[in-house]
């Protein structure tokens, strides 16, 4: 699941917590949340916007 949520990343840009629930469909709980990291890519906005 981990290749996925990177994979998703990449093509969407930063994913937020809701919008991975619903992608993953099944809710993150505690440890999910301490694991992931949801801060915005700037590369990512960076590569966006050329």
């Amino acid at each position: 699941m981990a290749t996925a949520i990177v994979k998703l990343s990449e093509i969407a840009g930063s994913l937020s917590p809701d919008s991975l629930v619903i992608f993953i469909r099944r809710p993150l709980d505690r440890e999910d949340m301490r694991l992931l990291d949801f801060r915005p890519n700037p590369m990512l906005l960076a590569e966006a916007l050329g």
